[in-house]
């Protein structure tokens, strides 16, 4: 961040930094956000309003939802150890927050004296992983994990993908999926599609609401203009307004890929004549 801060930014930060401490460590970005890239008070304001509502981890916060995580995994009523497989959303061989969690999860099963389940870090590999298990047959579970569940279209994709696998096989299983964080339109999706799916942490959008709330016409107004700023491609990829099929996200977690359904104001770091800009979150942008 270079040049001065104006009392307003410097306010405003104090603030927000009492109710939300992690973003003292965001301070540069947050002034450069504030005072730089936003030119009026509506956009200062809407910035500021997003940030308050931010559900963000540490490494502390992020451990306690995995180790939360695991307990509902192994309450799960009718499942056990021995004939379940725990298997990451990942698609392909690209590194994914899935397999993190899945990785993460190792000891924390151990507390629970959870030692015969299968482990697969893509879900493509699960037939595969099953024809191994030993008895045959003995698998009756499988649980896919994942990092964050968006609009759910993707979690669906892979849900359905594997139930054809196996149901052609003439294999019964019953498939579970638990992530992390989701959105409430994602829980909505994939439960009215008759799946089995739990979060530890569910986030609403964060101009639009619960649903309960009248969309603010005003403020989607001024995101669209804030975002208009932004380059409108990457690499071919597209910006995605409002993030990830208008998802409207609030969420990152302490050196976390940032995900895409995050507003890209706070991630995109492309300017609209392709110059860089610092940002208040992370995202890859090979990912984006």
């Amino acid at each position: 961040m270079t040049g001065k801060i104006s009392k307003e930014a410097f306010s405003n930060f104090a603030e927000l930094s009492k109710k939300s401490p992690w973003v003292i460590s965001k301070a540069d970005q947050f002034f450069e956000l504030y005072d730089t890239y936003c030119s009026n008070n509506a956009g200062r304001k809407l910035i500021v309003e997003l940030l308050e509502k931010f559900s963000y981890l540490d490494y502390s916060s992020f451990s306690k939802k995995i180790h939360c995580l695991v307990e509902d995994i192994v309450t799960t009523p009718n499942i056990f150890d021995y004939d379940t497989m725990i298997v990451s959303m990942t698609g392909d061989s690209n590194s994914d927050s899935g397999q993190f969690v899945l990785y993460y999860m190792k000891p924390i099963l151990e507390k629970f004296n959870w030692r015969k389940h299968k482990t697969v870090n893509t879900f493509g590999k699960s037939y595969d992983a099953y024809k191994k298990t030993k008895p045959a047959g003995i698998v009756k579970n499988l649980i896919l994990i994942d990092e964050f569940i968006g609009t759910g279209r993707s979690a669906l994709g892979r849900y359905l993908e594997l139930e054809k696998v196996f149901t052609d096989k003439g294999i019964p299983l019953k498939i579970f999926i638990k992530s992390i964080v989701a959105t409430k339109e994602g829980m909505d999706f994939l439960s009215k599609k008759g799946i089995d799916v739990t979060a530890q942490m569910v986030i609403y959008k964060g101009i639009t609401g619960s649903g309960i709330k009248k969309t603010d016409k005003k403020k989607i107004k001024i995101m669209y203009k804030l975002e208009e700023k932004l380059s409108k491609k990457y690499e071919g990829r597209v910006m995605p307004r409002f993030g990830y099929g208008r998802s409207e996200s609030l969420y990152s977690r302490e050196d976390g890929n940032t995900p895409n359904n995050v507003f890209p104001i706070f991630w995109w770091c492309y300017l609209e004549n392709d110059s860089h800009r610092e940002t208040m979150f992370i995202r890859a942008m090979g990912d984006a």
